[in-house]
């Protein structure tokens, strides 16, 4: 029989997870990336999972755990690739001047 507390452990443990997965998914979205993409990515990790003999749910976790990790990381070099951009075609302006 479930204690309470392993009640609570598997709902924090459930809750830590979608929150996760809502962080991710607005990273996603950040980045720009199209349903096309999404379902690639998706038919990656059902590969992966076969693959490695894992569960898809476990593998599509990890992903997001590090696509959270790494999803600012990422957001910051889209900002610098625009920035560098934007510098480049201040250049262009200034040089012709």
């Amino acid at each position: 029989m479930a204690t309470i507390i392993d009640i609570d452990s598997e709902y924090i443990e459930t809750l830590s997870s979608k929150i996760l997965l809502l962080e991710s998914l607005k990273y996603i979205e950040n980045l720009e990336f199209s349903f096309e993409d999404l379902k690639k990515i998706i038919q990656v990790l059902d590969e992966l999972s076969l693959d490695n003999e894992m569960n898809f749910k476990d593998i599509t976790l990890r992903f997001f755990e590090l696509l959270a990790r790494y999803g600012k990381n990422l957001t910051l070099e889209k900002e610098k690739e625009t920035l560098e951009y934007l510098i480049s075609e201040l250049e262009k302006e200034i040089t012709k001047k």
